[in-house]
């Protein structure tokens, strides 16, 4: 703005005075940048932290996988793991041991029991008690391996004194229960009837009923092969069929108690919604005589 005044000689002289300018006057107000903000690089911090854990977790995993001996017995014990537990309690149930040592028989770590799995559920354990009691003593061996986080028993045997080892029979993945080792000890391995029982009582069924179509082919007057095909189609959950030859039985030998028994508990408690297992389908041969039925595969 210019302001005028006037001089001593009369005349005017003119000067020029900056005012400070009003806001919404003149020239846009240009506003001051803003102040650095921190939170990009706090979640970028975050980000990092998380990344690192993740990759080291991912590496320890990684490790414990590759490393198959990893000893977890440090976190479990070799006496409270499944396999020496479970072996333990066998033996003091097992009358070959109680006939061996005593019903005072008493089970200990022969002192190089090794029981081992890693973190992706795969192991093994090499199992060695030592059986004492008041009539003699003997030693144990049994081997578990472990997959899928669950053990089974593969091979077990035990030895008296410096003599050989003798097997103990075992099941599918486990001990065999009294009344199985009753069947395998009756069981004539010479005879087709005889391994197929072995076959049904360590669970290998497919094998089993292949020996009992065999021995029914050969001797189609013996009818044992017969019931305990259809005890094995009743292990399988094929009720029909086991029904089917337990009936068949019944119809030349009314009065065979097996067959009787395994009917009545069947109709005491039918297996409602019992999965199915695919069996073999078995069709009829031409009678000749008074002779029982053969049955064979298709």
């Amino acid at each position: 703005m210019a302001m005028y005044e006037q001089d001593e000689t009369g005349g005017m002289s003119v000067f020029l005075r900056e005012e400070p300018q009003k806001p919404g006057a003149g020239a846009a107000e240009i506003a001051p940048p803003p102040a650095p903000s921190n939170t990009g690089s706090s979640l970028t911090a975050v980000l990092v932290a998380v990344l690192a854990i993740a990759v080291a977790g991912g590496a320890a995993a990684a490790w414990y996988a590759w490393k198959p001996d990893v000893d977890l017995s440090l976190r479990t014990p070799v006496t409270e793991s499944h396999p020496y537990q479970e072996t333990v309690a066998y033996l003091q149930e097992f009358d070959v041991m109680q006939a061996i040592a005593g019903d005072d028989l008493q089970v200990a770590d022969a002192g190089d029991t090794v029981v081992d799995w890693n973190i992706s559920g795969e192991g093994h354990a090499d199992i060695h008690l030592d059986v004492t009691g008041s009539r003699g003593a003997a030693q144990v061996w049994a081997t578990w391996e472990r997959s899928q986080n669950a053990w089974v028993v593969t091979s077990a045997a035990y030895r008296i004194g410096d003599g050989v080892r003798e097997p103990i029979p075992l099941g599918k993945g486990d001990f065999l229960t009294q009344d199985q080792l009753d069947v395998w000890r009756r069981a004539d391995p010479d005879t087709l009837l005889g391994r197929g029982q072995r076959e049904y009582v360590q669970g290998q069924h497919m094998q089993a009923i292949e020996l009992f179509n065999k021995a029914m082919e050969q001797e189609p007057e013996t009818m044992e092969p017969l019931y305990w095909r259809g005890r094995t189609f009743e292990a399988l959950g094929n009720s029909p069929k086991a029904i089917a030859d337990y009936q068949r039985l019944l119809t030349v030998e009314p009065d065979h108690p097996a067959a009787l028994a395994r009917l009545d508990a069947m109709r005491a408690s039918p297996p409602l919604g019992a999965p199915q297992v695919e069996t073999p389908d078995i069709e009829e041969k031409p009678k000749k005589g008074p002779s029982p039925v053969s049955l064979i595969p298709r």
